[in-house]
């Protein structure tokens, strides 16, 4: 069986005259990709490059130029009468199989590579392997996924505003996404989209400023439009949420007192303590934002009792009655819902040794 790999162009069109060939293909236009870097997956045109991708290289060709290496072995382009110049091939082993996931932003064209497992920027200067960038890890587990999947998508877009490049990757139908800050080449921070497969991105687009999200079943949002209320995705009111743990002096069982935040308005409380003996699912307690008094522009309240028993059951009764809240680590998660934005500078929590271990 005889497989072509060919890149076919119709005649030309010159702009301001009569003359338009589009329509014509001659069998003299085609242009031969080696089939030994295996079939045609995706093909991006940047200024007058053509950049075409297997699953194994990606390859360039110059358009309305050939190029030449003189006897310095230095390159020259001259311009030509061929559409489509001679071929230039990466080096590297990066490729593609997924043309959804090409992103072009200026001169950079970012792809997903399942066969390394890995994001891929194809700048002017050559390629980069993103997940150097202390994503290697993180990319091979979820192309690990991939590869045991029913369905997949590798969906990239692009944040001008912030210069951010935007990573979701949808297995399953369950969506997980990840930020490049394009600016400062970093991994900033995830995303969670949504948390039902309704909201699952199906497609990202630009234009401008502008960054453009498409769903399941066709809707499009425009993202970070300053009308819309804070905390507001796609048409969802979002609880602001910050969990972090208090484990200072990790091995020794504290008293937990109080708790203030430096912020423009109050957060609802939860405290979970570690499991022990006695309280096999932890230390529980709660504070009611309207429990939270401001003094000097700090939102402070004593930590109330316990709430929690032995199995897990708890009862509003015991705040005021139980056990003083007693762990050698304790998880605390802030909530906020309000509908405009919200400062955390700052969070303490007092804790006393106890005499209990």
């Amino acid at each position: 069986m005889t497989v072509k790999n060919n890149i076919v162009y119709t005649g030309k069109y010159f702009a301001d005259t009569d003359i338009n060939s589009t329509n014509v293909i001659s069998p003299l236009n085609v242009k031969y990709v080696p089939y030994e870097f295996g079939l045609i997956t995706a093909m991006r045109v940047r200024g007058d490059t053509l950049k075409v991708w297997t699953a194994s290289k990606e390859m360039s060709f110059t358009l309305g130029k050939e190029q030449y290496t003189d006897g310095s072995g230095n390159k020259q382009f001259v311009l030509s009468n061929n559409p489509i110049g001679g071929i230039n091939v990466y080096d590297t082993d990066f490729g593609t199989t997924n043309p959804e996931s090409l992103l072009q932003t200026n001169n950079n064209i970012y792809f997903y590579d399942r066969k390394n497992a890995t994001i891929v920027r194809s700048a002017t200067n050559g390629q980069t392997d993103l997940g150097e960038l202390k994503l290697k890890t993180y990319f091979r587990e979820v192309t690990d996924r991939i590869n045991t999947s029913i369905t997949y998508n590798v969906l990239l877009g692009y944040n001008d505003k912030n210069k951010e490049v935007i990573i979701s990757f949808v297995v399953d139908g369950v969506p997980e996404t990840v930020v490049l800050n394009e600016r400062d080449g970093v991994f900033t921070h995830s995303l969670q989209y949504s948390d039902s497969e309704s909201h699952s991105p199906t497609g990202y687009q630009h234009y401008g400023e502008n960054l453009l999200c498409y769903l399941v079943g066709g809707a499009g949002w425009l993202n970070e439009q300053g009308s819309a209320a804070d905390g507001n995705f796609f048409g969802d009111q979002k609880t602001k949420t910050i969990s972090f743990v208090v484990n200072e002096v990790p091995t020794a069982t504290k008293i937990l007192q109080n708790i203030s935040m430096q912020s423009n308005k109050p957060w609802g409380v939860t405290i979970l303590t570690e499991s022990r003996d006695l309280y096999p699912y932890g230390m529980y307690t709660q504070i009611n934002k309207a429990k939270l008094y401001n003094f000097e522009g700090v939102w402070r309240s004593e930590i109330p009792f316990n709430i929690n028993d032995r199995n897990n059951n708890k009862s509003l009764l015991k705040l005021h009655t139980g056990d003083s809240m007693r762990g050698r680590t304790a998880l605390v998660t802030l909530t906020e819902d309000s509908t405009v934005p919200v400062q955390l500078d700052i969070v303490n929590v007092g804790f006393l040794p106890s005499a209990i271990g």
